[in-house]
């Protein structure tokens, strides 16, 4: 099973993104080391870590199982699980939503990744929370809950969760699913 930094693909090094140029076009600074995150590994790949099964009635690709961050996995109402987007979408969502929300207007969060339900995940960007990583659900009586020092840190408790008494939706077991020589993605067996 995959985990930490195994889940993510590190940029080449003719592969790079200039940040500082992104910065200058929205009209932000970012923290130093989700910067340095960002500059290293690909996020542009929608979620870039994980397997997918081809269902072929909805010609749709779907995901084998979900990221968790285990630090909060034991705790069912407390729970995370998560996909880290795309830093240029980020900067456009920012822009476009989030910037007018409390959790920038307030706290300075800027809003790097989805949990799966209202809310998001965050990364400081003020003094008092530079790099720290922030958990907001619109639906909880707390305004936010800070989850760990950085986006680092964060990785190193990520790891991928298949569990096998709640497989994905259109198959009944994880045994249903086969790869043929050279595909990228997982089949369902049709017997």
């Amino acid at each position: 099973m995959k985990a930490g930094f195994e889940l993510f693909k590190t940029r080449r090094h003719d592969d790079r993104i200039d940040i500082a140029a992104l910065e200058a076009q929205y009209n932000i600074q970012l923290p130093p080391l989700y910067k340095l995150f960002a500059s290293t590994f690909h996020l542009d790949d929608y979620p870039p870590f994980t397997d997918q099964y081809y269902v072929p009635h909805l010609d749709q690709y779907r995901y084998t199982g979900d990221i968790a961050y285990l630090p909060l996995y034991d705790d069912e109402e407390n729970r995370l699980h998560l996909l880290l987007d795309n830093i240029e979408y980020a900067l456009r969502t920012h822009k476009n939503c989030f910037a007018t929300e409390v959790e920038w207007q307030k706290f300075g969060f800027f809003r790097i990744g989805g949990i799966g339900m209202g809310g998001g995940l965050f990364v400081g960007t003020r003094e008092e929370n530079n790099d720290r990583i922030f958990r907001v659900r619109w639906d909880w009586p707390q305004e936010y809950d800070d989850i760990c020092d950085n986006i680092f840190e964060l990785v190193r408790g990520l790891t991928m969760i298949y569990d096998p008494n709640d497989p994905p939706a259109f198959i009944s077991s994880y045994d249903q699913l086969y790869k043929n020589w050279g595909d990228e993605f997982w089949r369902i067996k049709t017997d």
